[in-house]
């Protein structure tokens, strides 16, 4: 017998780019309401990060950059947006 293979499914990069837009405004609004007046280092980080995505994985930097901002803002010295509930009740789950 054979062995399986997957089929392989296309990805426009257009189909990620706007999966990393919706994501970049959604994390941006996550992080405003968590941290109020931060605006514009936050959109610095997310911009920072999603280049890094990128480098990772150019079928799927979606999947990395949640982490990615989260671990730049650690640096920053401000708690993680996911693990307190009363910031937020979810991280953004895009397929």
């Amino acid at each position: 017998m054979a062995a399986e293979q997957l089929e392989e499914i296309p990805i426009s990069l257009a189909t990620v780019t706007s999966v990393i837009s919706q994501l970049k405004n959604e994390l941006q609004q996550q992080y405003e309401q968590a941290y109020p007046g931060l605006g514009g280092i936050i959109r610095y980080v997310i911009d920072e990060e999603e280049a890094k995505a990128w480098a990772l994985s150019s079928l799927s930097p979606h999947l990395f950059l949640p982490d990615l901002v989260e671990a730049h803002m650690a640096q920053l010295g401000l708690q993680s947006i996911f693990s307190d509930p009363d910031k937020v009740t979810a991280r953004p789950a895009f397929t």
